[in-house]
This record gives structure tokens, C-alpha cells and sequence, in this order.
């Protein structure tokens, strides 16, 4: 894939990263919701809406990682600085800090309006 190409990719990648905001801003109107009204739809529907912005944002972690590691190869191959690396194992870092709110998210037992104990 050539630069125009990553470029034009990142600019969709951008756009759905907007598009999740919206949806986890409208997951925190509905957790407000369930918080005034104690109705447990609204945390179930609060729930669904943030493990769904995780989930898509691992997937779009993942081709960062990808492109990271393919931009690390070619570093490896031009003998070019190990800056490369450093931001493969940053995205790295990124998608496993991620996994780890997705598991807290759909293992958390505790409604999103109790405080934790």
C-alpha cells in the first residue's frame, strides 16, 4: 500500500473514530439517564453502546499495529533508525490496554451507577 493510500485509509479510520465519540457521548447521556431513573434498560442499553465502541476501536488499533510493524520491517531491511520499533510496541501497548477495558467492561458486575465497594 503506498503512502496516498494509507493516508486516504487513515482519514476513514478518522472518521469512524468520530463517529464512536458520538456514540460514547450518547452512552453517557444514556448512563445519566439510568442514574436518574434507576431503569436497568438504560444500563443494559449503556453497556451494549460503550462495549461496541471498544470492540470497534481494538479493530482499529489492530491495522495500527499493522502498519507499525510493517513500517518497522522496512527499517529493519534499511538498516534506519529503531524509532519504528518504538512505535510498534507503543500500539502494541495500546491494543493490550485496550483488551484489558473491553474485559473490565463486559465482566464489570457493578451497574454503571453503583459506586464500587
Amino acid at each position: 500500500m503506498n503512502e496516498l493510500e494509507e493516508l486516504n485509509l487513515e482519514i476513514i479510520i478518522w472518521i469512524i473514530f468520530i463517529i464512536l465519540s458520538a456514540i460514547k457521548i450518547y452512552g453517557d447521556n444514556i448512563q445519566q439517564l439510568f442514574l436518574i431513573e434507576n431503569n436497568p434498560k438504560y444500563e443494559k442499553k449503556a453497556q451494549y453502546l460503550f462495549t461496541f465502541t471498544i470492540t470497534i476501536s481494538i479493530i482499529l488499533y489492530l491495522y495500527f499495529v499493522y502498519r507499525n510493524y510493517n513500517k518497522f520491517q522496512e527499517s529493519i531491511c534499511n538498516h534506519n533508525s529503531l524509532l519504528p520499533g518504538i512505535r510498534l510496541l507503543g500500539s502494541i501497548f495500546i491494543v493490550i490496554g485496550v483488551f484489558f477495558i473491553l474485559y473490565y467492561q463486559i465482566n464489570e458486575e457493578t451497574p454503571l451507577g453503583t459506586p464500587a465497594a
